[in-house]
């Protein structure tokens, strides 16, 4: 019988993609202005905003947990799982890339070389930095769906695999054994997503501690945005993702389990929905409105630039979903593996 979570669309976890989102475009769009004005004020308060990541790396291991639990040791069910996944990455990402590559060339910066271009399509995780500069993130995400793959086609086997898998990352922060992205301490963030899938699977909270637990869980994710911005927390190192990933995790469990009991902007929710489409274009968006402002003659305040770059990422992002990503989904979806 599926527990309350799993009946309800989770609203509230829509709405937490938003906030994800939203914090990855502040940030980025706080750096912009600052390398062009110099706000270094603005940049260390928005910077913290790349724990949008964490929050995206949590919510991926919660959600796949969540939406494939019966799909866990059914292996005739993988074809299933791999074309949700791919459908769900790898276009959208494409047009993005494709983009990028556009853009870079008719910038100056010349054609990528065909090895670093077939790793970026390709997203295959390794330590070369694709050529979309937030794709790094989805070479994790790529490789944690590869790794769950193997509880689909053998539970107990794949419960080894995680299990090794955690231990590696675990060891790597106290022994320099390697391994690249697969021990980097990033990685330890779905395991926080998918503990949380299972604990509201197996005891789900009432709606009124849930609400509690996701208060907390802000409340600690804040401070330590606070934290960062005022120097007293490395934002780039193991206790930033070890708190910014725990404190999401509670966020999580709290809003999904909490469904029903909070009632989520309708605004945030429509960013969630937009938001893979927003965290790979808003570069993009930021980037045409800057060159558009210069090219007009616009004289703005440093932080009307801020307001106007941050708008025209979020745009960017939501024409996106709504030209390129939703159709792409709805054709695709529409015609599963056999």
């Amino acid at each position: 019988m599926a527990s309350g979570v799993e009946r309800h669309r989770l609203a509230g976890i829509e709405a937490l993609r938003g906030v994800a989102a939203i914090a990855v475009l502040l940030c980025h769009a706080a750096t912009h202005v600052d390398l062009a004005f110099g706000t270094p004020t603005l940049r260390a308060w928005m910077r913290p905003g790349h724990n949008g990541v964490d929050l995206f790396f949590v919510l991926s291991g919660f959600l796949l947990l969540l939406i494939h639990r019966r799909d866990v040791g059914q292996p005739r069910r993988v074809p299933r799982y791999a074309w949700r996944r791919i459908t769900r990455i790898y276009p959208v990402y494409w047009t993005a890339l494709a983009a990028t590559i556009v853009i870079g060339v008719t910038g100056g910066h010349g054609w990528p070389s065909l090895s670093r271009l077939t790793l970026s399509i390709s997203l295959w995780p390794t330590i070369t930095v694709p050529l979309h500069p937030l794709a790094w993130t989805l070479q994790y995400e790529v490789m944690f769906y590869g790794l769950f793959t193997v509880l689909l086609i053998h539970r107990r086997l794949g419960l080894i695999v995680l299990a090794l898998w955690l231990a590696a990352i675990v060891i790597a922060q106290v022994v320099p054994i390697g391994g690249g992205l697969a021990t980097n301490i990033f990685a330890i963030e779905f395991f926080f997503g998918m503990a949380v899938a299972e604990r509201l699977h197996t005891h789900p909270p009432s709606p009124r501690r849930a609400v509690m637990i996701a208060g907390a869980g802000a409340l600690v994710f804040l401070t330590a945005w606070t934290a960062e911005a005022m120097g007293w927390l490395y934002g780039y190192g193991v206790a930033a993702r070890l708190i910014y990933g725990l404190s999401a995790a509670a966020l999580i469990g709290g809003a999904a389990g909490s469904e029903g009991a909070l009632h989520w902007p309708r605004t945030l929710v429509l960013f969630g929905q937009a938001s893979y489409a927003i965290y790979l274009f808003h570069l993009i968006g930021i980037g045409i409105a800057w060159q558009v402002g210069l090219r007009l003659g616009i004289v703005l305040p440093p932080i009307l630039w801020f307001a106007l770059l941050v708008i025209a990422g979020g745009a960017a992002g939501g024409v996106a979903h709504i030209v390129v990503e939703r159709p792409i989904l709805t054709r695709m979806r529409r015609r599963p593996p056999a």
